[in-house]
């Protein structure tokens, strides 16, 4: 499967991402200044976009799909204590109440540990999809690192290990990741503004002919009985 598509692994923190591609022996390192990343907020998306679009021009991938990985430095957690659901949904609440964003997004993951709920800022994320989904690049999943025993730094091995595993990690991700929008249904044209047209109008016969004929006729009889009475 993998043939036909190139892989991108990119572990997000809030210093920095680092990307291994497919086979690749080397892991690359794209500092975030603090003038455009600061406290697992994104302050200025044009300077993150400006970033990406310069690694890009120097490290082309085509039909590339990108599995994301947050470090755990921007990934709020929490354990569930309780068995009973009712208890589960106020700690859940109580939980993404203090996590410190307007919008979040959030899963519950089974663990060695239990169940751990995971939250993030999702504006922070969106920010680097979107910043490589303007080149072309697609999102096939987004995890908590911790789930492929990442902390904070990406190696080529485990690079490789998240690409073979990623139907798996499809099911895991964080964030939902929807198949690209069908093209659109044209509406029916609308019908023609211009007039119908009337229908055929049948000329009426001329009847001129028909005197004409009965004429002759009676100038012929009159022409005879003038002729028998000389």
């Amino acid at each position: 499967m993998f043939s036909q598509k190139n892989w991108l692994v990119v572990l997000v923190s809030t210093q920095s991402i680092q990307l291994a591609g497919l086979g690749s022996d080397s892991v690359q390192t794209i500092p975030l200044p603090q003038t455009v990343s600061f406290n697992m907020e994104i302050i200025n998306k044009d300077g993150l976009y400006t970033i990406i679009t310069d690694w890009l021009k120097q490290h082309t991938y085509t039909n590339t799909a990108i599995i994301w990985l947050l470090a755990p430095d921007i990934c709020f957690e929490y354990l569930l204590t309780s068995s009973e659901q009712a208890k589960i949904d106020s700690e859940t609440l109580q939980f993404l109440d203090s996590v410190p964003f307007e919008n979040i997004t959030s899963r519950i993951y089974s663990t060695a540990e239990g169940r751990v709920i995971t939250a993030v800022n999702q504006d922070f994320i969106q920010a680097f999809i979107q910043g490589f989904s303007l080149h072309g690049y697609s999102t096939k999943a987004v995890i908590p690192a911790r789930l492929v025993q990442v902390d904070a730094t990406l190696t080529p091995e485990i690079s490789n290990q998240v690409i073979k595993h990623v139907a798996d990690l499809t099911r895991e991700s964080l964030i939902a990741v929807s198949p690209p929008p069908a093209s659109p249904v044209p509406p029916p044209a609308p019908p023609s503004s211009s007039p119908a047209s009337p229908p055929p109008v049948t000329k009426p016969t001329s009847t001129l002919p028909i005197l004409l004929v009965i004429f002759a006729v009676l100038l012929a009889i009159l022409l005879y009985v003038i002729l028998l009475n000389r």
